[in-house]
């Protein structure tokens, strides 16, 4: 079964989200601040999408408040190494970066390695 992905790109005041779905060439882009009202937002904004995999660039770090907030939440998410994400971006998002591209590149790294099979880190 396929699904829609959310890929984050965390950083030192909050996170850029990205909302990928099957079928749309288009992302939702939303941002969020690592406070507690942006972190209740974020995790209402993620429970609204319903079955979708959450995918973070990176884990611990600037990505500690996402990751506690969506533990807190029991909500499943899997956590990829930047390097990993950087690879998949420029061959398929190209050499730009910056965190909307980073958000949607982890979103669809996440929903190819579903479709693979191929999920290594899963956490919740």
């Amino acid at each position: 079964m396929l699904r829609d992905a959310i890929g984050i790109d965390p950083d030192s005041k909050g996170c850029q989200c990205a909302l990928v779905k099957l079928g749309e060439c288009q992302t939702q882009q939303r941002g969020y601040l690592a406070t507690e009202e942006g972190m209740t937002g974020f995790i209402r904004w993620v429970k609204k999408q319903g079955d979708v995999i959450v995918a973070i660039e990176g884990s611990n770090g600037q990505s500690k408040p996402i990751e506690k907030a969506l533990r807190s939440a029991e909500i499943v998410f899997y956590s990829f190494k930047p390097s990993d994400v950087d690879k998949f971006r420029k061959a398929v998002l190209g050499q730009n970066k910056n965190n909307k591209k980073d958000a949607e590149s982890t979103a669809r790294y996440a929903m190819a390695l579903e479709v693979q099979g191929k999920f290594r880190t899963r956490v919740i």
